[in-house]
């Protein structure tokens, strides 16, 4: 099973993942609440990908423990590899971007085009292993 989260912005990285995959012929899910309950015994042998430019953001790290377990993979990809969450994978994508952050409104800004990225080639080459 393949499995996208991500909360706030990233959630909804995560969900466009989750829709161009499985266009491309792979059924996955995608989770955006980081309160959703997780049954680590009926998810075994899962691959879960999370998206979040801190990899730190308390929720999403409490969500990924709670997922641990030796039958599954994680994959993270964050803005930088110095984080909780990349050291917590057991892979991590970095795109090191410059962080923008509106202090005022705890808003982060920083550009997540590099996410897209990753997203878009990663539904090609599903597609592209599809067809074999």
């Amino acid at each position: 099973m393949l499995v996208f989260f991500g909360i706030g912005s990233s959630g909804i990285l995560a969900e466009y993942a989750a829709r161009s995959i499985s266009s491309s012929g792979k059924i996955c899910y995608f989770i955006k609440d980081p309160f959703y309950p997780i049954f680590t015994q009926e998810i075994s042998n899962t691959l879960l990908i999370v998206f979040s430019v801190s990899g730190n953001t308390e929720e999403a790290l409490q969500f990924v423990l709670n997922f641990k377990s030796p039958n599954n993979l994680l994959i993270s990809i964050t803005n930088g590899k110095d984080n909780k969450l990349a050291k917590l994978s057991d892979y991590n994508l970095s795109y090191n971007m410059p962080s923008v952050v509106n202090e005022g409104y705890y808003l982060n800004l920083t550009s997540q085009i590099p996410v897209l990225y990753i997203i878009e080639a990663m539904m090609k080459e599903v597609a592209e292993l599809i067809k074999k």
